[in-house]
C-alpha cells in the first residue's frame, strides 16, 4: 500500500536551510541596512533572499511590484554545497564513532576470550 504524506508533513521544512533574520520598512533607511547587510554577508556560507509585504487589499495582494511592498523580509539561506558538506562531514564522524565503538567492543571481547581460554594456550 503506498504511503500518503499529510499536509503537516509537506509544510514541514528543515529549519537549517532558511532562517528568517529581520524585517526592515521599505524606505531609504531599511535599503541601507540591507545594503549594509549584504557588505558584511559572508557569501560563501548564506545567500540573502528579500520578500516583501504589500498592501493588503483586493485579490491580488501577495502579488506586488517592490515598488510597492509595505515592509521586507529579509532571509539568510545556508548555501546548498555548504549544508551538503556539513551532512557528510557530520556522517563521517557518526560512522567514525560507530567504527571505534565497534573496534573496541571486539578488543573487549577478544580479552575475554583469551582469559578463558588462556590455561589451555600454556
Amino acid at each position: 500500500m503506498a504511503t500518503t504524506t499529510t499536509t503537516k508533513e509537506k509544510a514541514k521544512k528543515d529549519s537549517s536551510t532558511s532562517r528568517f533574520f529581520m524585517k526592515v520598512p521599505n524606505d531609504d533607511e531599511g535599503w541601507q541596512t540591507i545594503k549594509a547587510i549584504r557588505k558584511s554577508l559572508n557569501r560563501d556560507r548564506y545567500a540573502i533572499v528579500l520578500k516583501g509585504n504589500g498592501p493588503r487589499q483586493g485579490p491580488g495582494y501577495h502579488h506586488c511590484k517592490r515598488e510597492d511592498w509595505q515592509e521586507i523580509r529579509v532571509y539568510l539561506n545556508v548555501k546548498d554545497d555548504v549544508r551538503r558538506r556539513e551532512t557528510i562531514s557530520s556522517k563521517m564522524g557518526e560512522m567514525n564513532r560507530k567504527f571505534r565503538e565497534e573496534e573496541l567492543r571486539h578488543e573487549i571481547e577478544m580479552e575475554d576470550i583469551y582469559k578463558t581460554y588462556k590455561w589451555w594456550i600454556r
